[in-house]
C-alpha cells in the first residue's frame, strides 16, 4: 500500500513539474499610438521572451530571431494571465504599457483562460454561423441542429457569436445571397457576415439521413449526419478553413436519429477540425498583422501618391507592410493594402491628424470592420 501511495505522490509530483514547466513568468513592454495597442505590443513582448527563455543554444537563438513571427506563431504560446505594472505616455504622446505575464506555451487550444485573452486582443472578434440543414431531401428553417451545436461549441468557448435571431433575419431577407454562400461563394458569404457585424462567418451545408437497416440496431434507426463548413474571414473574403465531418447515431425516432447524428458530426468537426483553424488563423493576426483595406481621396498627383506612400512605408511598430493596389490621379483615388498589427479602429486613431513631411494632412473620413477610408490634403 505504501509503494502505491510513494508511486502516486512521485506521479503527482513530476505532473505538477511538467506543469509548472509550461508556465514563464515574465515581464513585458509594449509602445504605440494607442492604449490597445501598446497593450497587445505588451503581450506579444511577454510570448516572445516566454518562448526565448525555453531554446538555449547559439544555434537555437540564432533561428529564433530570424524567424521570430513564425516561431511565435507554430508554437501557440500564449498570456495565461497578466496584471498591469505601470502604463502612461512618452513625449512623443505615445502609449506605453508594461505588464507582468505568466506565459503558457502548452497548446492554447486546451486553454480556455489564454484564449479568452487572446479573443480580447483581438477586440472580441464576432462569429456569424450560417447553415444550410436538409433531413432527408428536404430543407425547412425548424432544421437546426447542426447551426445550434456549432454555436453552443463556441459559446462554451467563450466565443463572441452573432445573434442566431439576426441570423434567421438575414436567411429570410437574402434568399439569393444566402445560397450563394452556402453554395461556397465566398464573397456572398463574406458580405452576409460583413452586413451583420462579424469578422468570421461559418457557413455550409448539413445533409441527414437514414442509412440501411442493420439487424445488430434491433428496432433503431441509424441516422447518418454530414456537415462540410467553410470558415471565411469576412474582411477580405478570404478562406480560414473548409472541412467535413461525418457521424451515425442510433436512436427508435428517425427525427432524433438525424438530428444526433448532425449534432455529432458538428461536434467533431469542431473539435478536430474547425476551432483548431480559426484560433491559429486570429493569433497568426495578433502577432503577425491582419491586413487592412485602406482608400485615400485627394490623391490628386504623383508627388502626392509617392508622398504618402513614403510615409506609410516609413512608420515603425504595428504598420508591418504597405501594398498599392490601384491608383487613378483623375478620380483622386488611392487603394492600398496595409498589413497592421492592430484594429481597422487602431489605425485610423493612430493615422487621424497625420502630416507627412510633405505637408499632406492625413484625416479619417470613414471606417468598417477590416476598411480605413483617409483624405489627404
Amino acid at each position: 500500500m505504501r509503494t502505491i501511495f510513494l508511486v502516486l505522490s512521485i506521479c503527482a509530483f513530476l505532473f505538477a513539474q511538467t506543469q509548472q514547466a509550461d508556465i514563464k513568468s515574465v515581464e513585458g513592454y509594449g509602445l504605440s499610438a494607442t492604449e490597445n495597442d501598446a497593450l497587445t505590443q505588451a503581450k506579444r513582448d511577454a510570448i516572445e521572451k516566454g518562448i526565448g527563455v525555453t531554446i538555449t543554444s547559439e544555434t537555437e537563438v540564432r533561428n529564433f530571431m530570424v524567424q521570430k513571427d513564425v516561431v511565435i506563431t507554430r508554437t501557440m504560446g500564449s498570456v495565461k494571465k497578466y496584471e498591469i505594472i505601470s502604463k502612461g505616455k512618452t513625449a512623443d504622446n505615445l502609449f506605453e504599457v508594461k505588464i507582468k505575464a505568466e506565459v503558457s506555451l502548452v497548446d492554447i487550444r486546451s486553454d480556455l483562460a489564454a484564449l479568452k485573452i487572446l479573443l480580447e486582443s483581438m477586440d472580441k472578434p464576432r462569429v456569424m454561423v450560417l447553415m444550410q440543414e436538409t433531413r432527408k431531401g428536404e430543407t425547412k428553417p425548424a432544421y437546426t441542429a447542426a447551426s445550434t451545436a456549432i454555436l453552443d461549441y463556441l459559446i462554451s468557448k467563450e466565443f463572441n457569436v452573432i445573434d442566431p435571431a439576426q441570423t434567421m433575419a438575414a436567411q429570410s431577407n437574402n434568399d439569393e445571397d444566402i445560397a450563394k454562400a452556402a453554395s461556397g461563394d465566398a464573397v456572398a458569404a463574406a458580405k452576409l457576415g460583413r452586413d451583420n457585424g462579424a469578422e468570421v462567418i461559418l457557413v455550409g451545408k448539413a445533409v441527414g439521413d437514414i442509412g440501411a437497416p442493420n439487424a445488430m440496431l434491433g428496432n433503431m434507426k441509424s441516422g447518418q449526419g454530414t456537415i462540410t463548413v467553410q470558415a471565411i474571414n469576412c474582411q477580405n473574403s478570404k478562406m480560414i478553413a473548409a472541412k467535413t465531418a461525418h457521424s451515425a447515431k442510433p436512436h427508435i425516432s428517425e427525427e432524433t436519429a438525424i438530428a444526433n447524428a448532425l449534432k455529432a458530426a458538428a461536434d467533431k468537426l469542431m473539435d478536430k477540425e474547425l476551432f483548431e483553424k480559426i484560433v491559429g488563423h486570429w493569433q497568426d493576426m495578433a502577432n503577425n498583422g491582419q491586413e487592412l483595406k485602406v482608400v485615400v481621396t485627394g490623391v490628386d498627383a504623383f508627388a502626392k501618391r509617392k508622398a504618402l506612400l513614403s510615409h506609410l512605408q516609413g512608420l515603425t511598430g504595428n504598420v508591418v507592410k504597405v501594398t498599392q493596389r490601384n491608383w487613378n490621379e483623375k478620380s483622386a483615388i488611392l487603394e492600398l493594402d496595409i498589413l497592421f498589427k492592430g484594429s481597422s479602429e487602431s489605425f485610423a486613431e493612430s493615422m487621424d491628424g497625420q502630416t507627412t513631411t510633405s505637408g499632406l494632412k492625413i484625416t479619417v473620413t470613414g471606417m468598417t470592420s477590416g476598411t480605413v477610408k483617409l483624405s489627404v490634403k
